[in-house]
């Protein structure tokens, strides 16, 4: 007697696919990450084992690191901080990660929290590799796609991703930079002649014109500020 079958699934990669509900990014969006949650032994084993394969991983060990992802928060730091292969790019996207920068937080004493944006340093730590022109286009079409927020934390990631790329790759992300250079409160401003020097020697100084622009109009002159002061204690 024949068997019959109802479906047929040639390796398990496909029968794990079969079983996936239908989900876009837009559809996901990861719970909110509670970055006190300590990484576990067993957890951070698995992270470096899995990561230490480089491009070398299975769709199984994939889906075992967004679940270890979702679990505890420094699992969540740990992975971001430590991981630069591109290899994770498409699959962390699909999941719905890179959409939602934090803004500061306000606390009840009136002081202000500018939280970390681990995501952002994965995209750091691969665009310092990243020699194929398609993984630049999509770290740029990522960052600019982030909406706009008034953490400076989130703009400093932005400006070493900016300082990785070549000139017209890096340009590209502009407007973010313009964004940060409007902001009340940065760090590390004085990076600023970093990324002057890179468009400018880049040959892209017309960009390299504009931010210095954008800086000048938005850091008055200390002496000026002195003036005033002077003027009106007398």
């Amino acid at each position: 007697m024949s068997r019959r079958y109802i479906d047929y699934y040639p390796n398990l990669e496909d029968y794990i696919k079969a079983f996936a509900p239908d989900r876009t990014a837009e559809d996901l969006n990861p719970e909110p990450i509670d970055l006190t949650q300590p990484i576990v032994t067993e957890d951070l084993t698995a992270l470096k084992e899995i990561l230490g394969r480089g491009s070398n991983v299975t769709s199984i060990e994939i889906n075992r690191v967004l679940m270890l992802l979702r679990s505890r928060g420094e699992n969540y730091r740990y992975f971001f901080s430590k991981s630069s292969d591109p290899i994770w790019l498409s699959h962390l996207e699909q999941n719905g990660y890179f959409k939602n920068p934090p803004n500061s937080v306000v606390l009840s004493d009136s002081s202000v929290q500018y939280p970390f944006w681990p995501e952002l340093e994965y995209l750091k730590n691969i665009s310092q590799n990243a020699t194929e022109e398609i993984i630049q286009e999509e770290i740029i079409r990522i960052v600019l796609k982030l909406p706009a927020v008034d953490n400076p934390r989130v703009y400093n990631y932005i400006l070493d991703i900016a300082l990785s790329l070549d000139g017209e790759q890096s340009v590209r992300l502009k407007p973010k930079m313009l964004e940060y250079a409007k902001l009340e409160y940065q760090f590390l401003a004085h990076r600023y002649h970093e990324l002057l020097a890179h468009w400018t020697t880049e040959n892209q100084t017309q960009a390299a014109l504009e931010l210095a622009e954008i800086l000048i109009q938005f850091h008055p002159n200390p002496q000026d500020q002195e003036n005033q002061n002077a003027q009106s204690s007398s």
